[in-house]
């Protein structure tokens, strides 16, 4: 069993096309995690924007 799993991992790490893949698949989660740090900043700062205009707003008059 352990020499199939070092065949398997020796196939795989050879193979070009898995380095790609790698690559891509880390690429992904970096921009997946820039674009949610990218929204939850600016989510926030829309927030804060529309909290001070709602505040500031004569409501009932």
């Amino acid at each position: 069993m352990n020499l199939i799993r070092r065949c398997l991992a020796r196939e795989f790490l050879a193979d070009e096309k898995a380095a790609v893949a790698t690559e891509h698949a880390i690429l992904l989660s970096l921009i997946a995690v820039a674009i949610f740090i990218a929204v939850r900043g600016f989510g926030q700062a829309v927030f804060n924007s529309l909290w001070t205009v709602t505040s500031t707003l004569p409501f009932g008059s």
